[in-house]
């Protein structure tokens, strides 16, 4: 029991310096004993990409900053998962993934990732009969 006290105060410590984030839960060793660090980040529209830690309790709130923590755990032959929590992503553009994602995992129950844009704060005229319009930002691609 102490020695799994002391690896979990020192694989914080390692996290605290290396930078890992703390959100990032890790457990795990391989068959062998040599070192299988999983990590586990949660994202949730309600989040906050500049507040949060990716943690369960604190998520981060865009599948952005959840790559690039994942990027960064994992940039050691750890693996992740990123658990994307259910609601609405608004991208603002693609997502990409290269070689250094090979180790992570994306789950997500619910979650839809759209392009479009939220049209909010518009004031509404009436046109002709029940035809309403309202002026949008200049260059806006509507579909």
């Amino acid at each position: 029991m102490k020695i799994q006290k002391m690896c979990a105060t020192l694989l914080c410590a390692v996290m605290t310096v290396t930078g890992i984030p703390l959100g990032a839960q890790a457990a795990g060793t391989d068959e062998a004993g040599g070192q299988d660090v999983k990590y586990d980040i949660y994202v949730s529209p309600s989040g906050s990409d500049t507040g949060g830690n990716g943690s369960e309790s604190s998520p981060y709130a865009t599948i952005d900053k959840a790559r690039e923590a994942a990027r960064q755990v994992t940039s050691d032959k750890g693996k992740a998962t990123v658990y994307i929590g259910e609601g609405k992503y608004f991208l603002e553009k693609p997502v990409e993934f290269g070689p250094e994602d090979s180790n992570v995992t994306y789950v997500g129950e619910n979650a839809v990732l759209t392009g479009a844009k939220t049209l909010a704060d518009l004031e509404w005229e009436t046109y002709e009969g029940e035809i309403q319009v309202a002026s949008v930002e200049k260059g806006l691609g509507i579909d």
